[in-house]
């Protein structure tokens, strides 16, 4: 029997039993499996997009083109700031709302300056990019970071 077929079968303490039997084997994993099997149960829960600490992991990473470090703006300052709109749309929630626009003022600021508004429109133009796949800010952060 395949191991997706018992966890699928599984009942709730059953299942906790299975999660908790996981983790304990995943000490005997390589680095690089290890990380890669944490990303893809990442993304089973959270789709491609930040939750709190993930976001708050990537934006402590930036080095803004300022000579400052870590986001310029916190989460909630642009939740409060938002007036009328959402930052939660379906194809991005506020995290990932949050990254774009700290990951654009980092790369962007010594040639756009810090107008707080601009760049929150333009983080709405970046996530809400036509052509692009969903979880935009996650997959990018993802493959800026390796």
């Amino acid at each position: 029997m395949k191991l997706e077929k018992i966890v699928r079968e599984a009942d709730g303490k059953q299942k906790e039993a299975v999660c908790e039997a996981l983790i304990a084997s995943m000490g005997r994993l390589s680095q690089e499996s290890l990380e890669s099997l944490t990303e893809e149960i990442y993304e089973l829960v959270y789709g491609c997009h930040f939750c709190r600490e993930t976001y708050e992991e990537a934006v402590s990473g930036l080095v803004n083109e300022d000579g400052s470090t870590g986001a310029h703006w916190t989460a909630t300052e642009l939740s409060e700031r938002q007036e009328g709109g959402s930052t939660e749309q379906e194809e991005f929630n506020l995290y990932d709302f949050a990254y774009a626009t700290n990951m654009l003022y980092s790369d962007y600021c010594h040639i756009l300056g810090s107008d707080l508004d601009f760049y929150m429109k333009l983080s709405l133009a970046f996530l809400n990019d036509r052509d692009a796949p969903k979880g935009k800010a996650w997959k990018y952060y993802k493959a800026m970071k390796k």
